[in-house]
């Protein structure tokens, strides 16, 4: 009796990875879209209005345009975590320890397999730009030294 709820548990997890992967990613390729509309919006905002991009982002109407963006993303990174969530769940109902693994085994033995790695490789340029850009700064002072 066990071992049926156990499969049908495995089964469910199996499917809600798959369920919030796509889902997941589906928000996320939505952001170009997204931002494409977005784009033409804060410049007809702006040519309205007669302000900067700068001063029609921070309008009222500018905040309703650039938040869809900023929500999208943000959903999308939630579904994201749910899946990773959701396969370490499955993990441990197949009697695998992920609380005890490095960050690397994290990594790769839970991340990349519940898809999560798809939207997290191409989330760094937006969330490490200034910290890659001060080690390539790092980097050109360490070379004319």
């Amino acid at each position: 009796m066990f071992d049926f709820l156990k499969r049908k548990s495995v089964q469910s997890l199996e499917n809600k990875v798959r369920e919030l992967n796509a889902e997941a990613r589906h928000f996320y390729d939505a952001k170009v879209d997204l931002e494409e509309r977005a784009y033409f919006d804060l410049l007809n905002l702006a040519h309205e209005k007669g302000l900067t991009a700068g001063a029609a982002a921070n309008t009222k109407e500018g905040s309703l345009i650039l938040s869809e963006i900023v929500l999208n993303r943000q959903y999308a990174m939630y579904l994201n975590e749910q899946a990773i969530q959701a396969y370490a769940e499955l993990r441990r109902l197949r009697g695998d320890q992920s609380a005890s693994l490095s960050k690397e085994a994290w990594f790769n033995d839970v991340v990349r397999p519940s898809g999560g790695d798809h939207i997290i490789n191409k989330e760094i340029p937006f969330f490490c730009q200034k910290l890659i850009a001060d080690v390539e700064s790092e980097l050109r002072g360490q070379d004319t030294e």
